[in-house]
């Protein structure tokens, strides 16, 4: 299973249709305790975090990305404090939203290898 936590519609169709290219299943929610709720009893291969996100509880975060193999986030990249903040909590990668969003099917796509 794939988890994005965000807001944006947009980019939730966008990494949806990815992963049904793959079969796989996806899963969006908006906040981390939705995401908790959501990752109880699955199997979370990868979880996508928007940043930005409103409902982002940052001081949740660290202990959400203990319980994942996987962790990738982004935000746009105007908000420099917003990714520095991200790239000290363990993400694998940190991306301007531009960067995931050209690359959300790679990046999907290495789930299913």
């Amino acid at each position: 299973m794939i988890l994005l936590i965000s807001e944006d519609l947009m980019m939730s169709s966008t990494v949806s249709a990815a992963v049904r290219e793959h079969e796989g299943t996806f899963r969006f929610v908006k906040s981390i305790q939705r995401a908790q709720v959501k990752l109880e009893g699955l199997d979370c291969q990868l979880l996508l975090v928007d940043l930005q996100a409103g409902e982002l509880d940052w001081d949740a975060l660290p202990e959400l990305l203990a319980s994942v193999p996987r962790a990738i986030a982004y935000a746009q990249h105007v908000n420099v404090d917003v990714l520095r903040r991200g790239s000290g909590l363990g993400f694998e990668k940190v991306l301007t939203r531009g960067q995931f969003f050209a690359g959300a099917a790679e990046i999907v796509a290495t789930v299913f290898e």
